[in-house]
């Protein structure tokens, strides 16, 4: 019997303010959470999406960055265009 291929989840945390040290990264078969520090590259946020076969990005953030990602989503030679889909939560503080 064929074993079963489980999707993986990844989850990127950017913690703009944050001085600790001690950052967290946590791996299990079909998830994988990492916290980064400073401000997120909206190239690095899609680099991970342009490489899954049902690639998906769910976004919540400043609007600036938001569309800084859409932006970014449409130079990525289409992969983010006809493949990729983003989902965002844009706010202000």
């Amino acid at each position: 019997w064929p074993v079963p291929q489980h999707d993986t989840f990844d989850i990127e945390e950017y913690l703009t303010n944050h001085r600790e040290e001690g950052l967290i990264e946590v791996s299990t078969e079909t998830t994988n959470v990492e916290m980064k520090r400073g401000r997120p590259d909206p190239s690095e946020i899609l680099e991970g999406a342009s490489l899954a076969e049902a690639p998906g990005v769910f976004l919540c953030g400043p609007v600036r960055l938001v569309d800084s990602v859409r932006k970014e989503a449409s130079h990525e030679n289409g992969i983010c265009l006809t493949r990729c889909v983003i989902y965002d939560e844009p706010f202000e503080m």
